[in-house]
């Protein structure tokens, strides 16, 4: 078994043990559960800011007397009791991501902090990672400019999460490290804000090799909330930089280049 130290020096350092990597993305969540979790953190978060008698008030935004926030309503879908599997592709060097999601036409190029997504013909949306919500107090879903790009930059979990090594594992041949989390108190980072939001507690399987994270599950009261996964990681040669190209998105997709 590997030590803890072994792994997290393969996590911080992942950008530099690869010139690209490509692999089938899948992404599962249970929109149902999702739900019961942002629920019990909103009403966590509120619970929070309620001093005790005697107490002073936390900082934070300024509500008028005898409002009393209630937890927003679900979104779209998200009481539906059926788990959804989404299939892509995922294509990354040190600097830059690509994902697609064949069925929704849809197409997202992070390059450095810049992000930009295509879906059907037209772009859908750009902007920096890590950006605030634009209005104080709004849910920011995570998209995919937060949930994938933790695969390929997984140092970016670690001040959020407190890991232990479970076991060896293999994910597709591969020799890979599970590894248990529990959230760290306090707020997360900025680039993954939204992230499965009220989750209890986390899987992660690391390959060994390049540090990619190729497995990442969060779990809410016993039940998956949602799980993403790399299959069949390959490692391959200086990526064609046309990819990556925020302004062409109209080139063809990985599987025709």
């Amino acid at each position: 078994m590997r030590a803890l130290g072994d792994v997290l020096e393969a996590m911080v350092t992942c950008g530099q043990r690869w010139p690209s990597v490509h692999a089938e993305l899948v992404h599962r969540y249970d929109p149902g559960t999702a739900a019961d979790a942002r629920r019990a953190a909103l009403a966590r978060d509120l619970g929070n800011r309620v001093p005790a008698p005697g107490r002073t008030p936390a900082p934070g935004p300024a509500l008028p007397a005898a409002v009393v926030p209630v937890p927003a309503s679900p979104w779209a879908g998200e009481d539906a009791t059926d788990p959804v599997v989404r299939r892509g592709r995922l294509l990354a060097t040190a600097e830059a991501l690509r994902v697609e999601w064949p069925d929704e036409d849809e197409v997202t190029v992070v390059h450095g902090e810049r992000w930009r997504r295509r879906r059907g013909e037209a772009v859908s949306g750009t902007g920096i990672l890590g950006n605030p919500p634009p209005r104080p107090g709004l849910a920011r879903r995570p998209g995919v400019v937060a949930r994938e790009q933790l695969l390929v930059r997984p140092w970016l979990l670690l001040s959020w999460v407190r890991p232990r090594v479970v076991a060896p594992v293999h994910v597709g041949g591969r020799p890979s490290t599970r590894l248990a989390a529990l959230p760290r108190s306090g707020p997360r980072p900025v680039e993954l804000v939204g992230l499965a939001d009220g989750a209890q507690r986390f899987d992660l399987v690391v390959d060994d090799e390049t540090g990619v994270l190729v497995e990442f599950s969060a779990y809410f009261a016993g039940r998956l909330l949602e799980r993403t996964a790399l299959r069949h990681l390959t490692i391959g040669d200086v990526a064609d930089p046309r990819l990556f190209d925020l302004d062409a998105l109209e080139l063809p997709p990985l599987s025709e280049n």
